[in-house]
């Protein structure tokens, strides 16, 4: 089992037992315990569990339950979810490189993109590409790598391999959760490599999220390298203050 598969499943079993001890995981995944210590060191500095005597907790609760599919998702603040999905197209300019991220929100993004601009589209999201195949203008790429079903999208290192080749100018992206600081928040270590490697690279960073999601954790943090714009339907004046001081655009 690789690093980020098994660091995904130490995770998992976190959620299960809200705890869980070195030589449980080091019998599980028969792996030593030096090992497991690494691996929940770096878990730790990614704000995901507290180190204890001989194992670890979890630090937070999630903002909802990730076992929930894509799909059920969808049913939940859709209304609101197409109203961000449509300040989001105003970013869109004829003949862009863009990247749709998985989620909610993105999918109903990549909906309501229209069949008169022209553009091409990398994804690591098998749903985007179905609710893009029919549109005549948009030229579509979909990275490979490790399937994640409950969100349908691909991740991992062959998906981040991938992306190097392509020139992207702006990213569209879901998350769990944003903080009081602004930082985001997704529940999958390997997710979370992707978004930090899409924010060393594209110039533009678009993170789309409904009000429920703001001034929350989730999982993991996600250490962006640059500044991003938020798409939102509504924010507290204290907390757009905050965002803005912290070099955070809000449309």
């Amino acid at each position: 089992m690789k690093k980020q598969q098994r660091q995904q499943a130490i995770i998992d079993l976190l959620k299960q037992n809200d705890s869980v001890r070195v030589s449980t995981i080091s019998q599980k995944f028969k792996i030593v315990p030096m090992t497991v210590r690494r691996d929940l060191s770096e878990l730790e500095k990614k704000g995901i569990l507290i180190r204890t005597h001989g194992g670890a907790v979890l630090k937070s609760k999630q903002t909802y339950d990730t076992s929930t599919t894509i799909y059920k998702r969808l049913k939940v603040n859709t209304k609101i979810k197409r109203q961000i999905a449509q300040k989001a197209l105003t970013q869109l300019k004829a003949n862009d490189h863009i990247f749709i991220a998985t989620g909610s929100t993105i999918e109903l993004f990549a909906e309501a993109i229209g069949d008169d601009i022209p553009l091409t589209v990398v994804t690591n999201s098998i749903n985007v590409v179905l609710r893009l195949s029919q549109k005549k203008n948009i030229k579509i790429y979909l990275l490979g790598g490790e399937l994640r079903e409950k969100s349908m999208s691909m991740t991992g290192p062959i998906a981040i391999e991938i992306l190097k080749y392509c020139p992207i100018d702006k990213a569209f992206i879901g998350i769990n959760a944003i903080d009081a600081q602004g930082h985001i928040y997704t529940s999958s270590v390997v997710e979370t490599q992707l978004l930090e490697y899409l924010s060393t690279t594209i110039p533009s960073l678009y993170v789309l999220a409904d009000a429920s999601k703001l001034d929350k954790i989730d999982f993991v943090k996600v250490h962006l390298q640059s500044p991003y714009t938020l798409i939102t339907n509504t924010i507290p004046v204290s907390l757009k203050a905050n965002y803005l001081e912290h070099g955070i655009n809000i449309i």
